[in-house]
């Protein structure tokens, strides 16, 4: 689910640009378990992850 709700980030914040990686790298990747996962995805999107990518990846919107 994760995974969907940031390629639409990406997507959202104009693709894969340096400035797009280095905000994901400090606020997801860097953060391993020192921080809840969750609570990084909040900080990175803004919000709380929704199941909506995920299903319309999979053609079930």
């Amino acid at each position: 689910m994760l995974d969907a709700e940031t390629v639409d980030w990406f997507t959202e914040k104009g693709g894969l640009l340096r400035e797009n990686g280095e905000r994901f790298r400090s606020e997801l990747l860097s953060r391993g378990n020192s921080r809840d996962p969750l609570e990084s995805f909040r900080t990175l999107r803004g919000r709380d992850a929704s199941l909506e990518p995920l299903l319309k990846r999979r053609g079930l919107e």
